[in-house]
């Protein structure tokens, strides 16, 4: 059930993700010193601008950009972002913050996953000042003013330099990637039905089920997601949930992959074809939970999914667990 944010200090806007509604949310959190969490990529930078007028945010209030992760649709445009706002420091797990200094290999990843022309749909990315980063360690508070403080929690599975913040103060989760992704056509009988997000390189099953666990601990009002927006989740229940999703994913990604005798890297069109797999082995799920999936062809993100498990299915034929 998407989360009626009334009442408190955070703020939910639209970064229109390659000029697409409802992918990618953007969040404010409106304390003394503003918090910006995960802006996207720099193509998004009017919609932040934007928000921040709406709301009468000074560009010089903003003492925080919080990254999940460095992922491009989350983070790609914080370099170009920091141009505008003179007095924000970024909150980045310690692996991330090298790739924010020097993206060159950054932008080299984001064109082995979305392809040559990523610039045109996420936005060049700007390198981030060395002195305009603050490290996010594990349990690591951020005090906003006014008794409102933001706690970092250290939460890999979907990239090892994953990270979520804990906002008791909203009782809120950011949850960038870490627990999946969940749009509002895909509210059910029994809930929120989310997908696990399992983006190349770092995807790791065991570690996302293990940072689930680790945050079906708190007590929240709702997770705000980032694909997309912020709902009322059972927290208690997403480990299992998740366990059992990739379990039906990666099932489904050996079988074809050992079918097809696939060896060295996929080419596109293989990548597109474990895609639509996925895509209607989860909507069998769906419907049985009683939801009915969309048309409209296979979602963008069961590309990115099943790039990322065919990488993680290659990576164990080297590296046995």
């Amino acid at each position: 059930m998407v989360l009626n944010l009334e009442g408190k200090r955070t703020r939910f806007f639209d970064l229109y993700q390659a000029g697409a509604p409802e992918v990618t949310a953007g969040y404010l959190i409106r304390a003394p010193q503003v918090a910006l969490l995960d802006p996207g990529g720099s193509r998004s930078l009017p919609y932040i601008l934007e928000a921040m007028e709406e709301e009468g945010i000074r560009r010089e209030r903003v003492a925080y950009i919080l990254l999940t992760h460095i992922h491009v649709d989350h983070a790609g445009g914080t370099g170009t972002l920091l141009k505008e706002l003179p007095n924000a420091k970024v909150v980045v797990h310690p692996r991330g913050a090298p790739h924010l200094v020097d993206p060159t290999r950054l932008a080299a990843g984001t064109a082995a996953i979305h392809g040559p022309q990523w610039e045109e749909v996420f936005g060049p990315m700007d390198p981030v000042p060395e002195d305009r980063i603050l490290l996010a360690e594990d349990g690591l508070r951020l005090d906003l003013g006014e008794g409102h403080v933001v706690e970092v929690l250290d939460t890999p599975g979907h990239a090892f330099h994953h990270v979520v913040y804990y906002d008791p103060k909203d009782s809120l989760l950011f949850s960038g990637d870490a627990l999946g992704v969940t749009y509002p056509s895909m509210e059910g009988p029994r809930g929120q039905y989310v997908i696990p997000s399992t983006a190349p390189n770092q995807f790791d099953p065991r570690l996302t089920v293990e940072s689930a666990r680790k945050l079906s601990r708190l007590s929240v009002d709702g997770v705000a997601v980032s694909h997309f927006g912020p709902y009322a989740l059972d927290l208690s229940a997403l480990p299992h949930h998740l366990e059992r999703v990739i379990g039906l994913m990666l099932e489904a990604t050996e079988a074809f992959a050992r079918e097809r005798n696939l060896g060295d890297d996929p080419s596109l069109e293989t990548v597109a074809e474990l895609a639509g797999i996925l895509w209607e082995r989860v909507r069998q799920d769906m419907e049985a939970q009683g939801l009915r999936p969309r048309d409209g062809g296979v979602p963008y993100d069961f590309l990115v999914n099943a790039a990322g498990l065919l990488y993680y299915w290659r990576y164990r034929q080297t590296h046995p667990a």
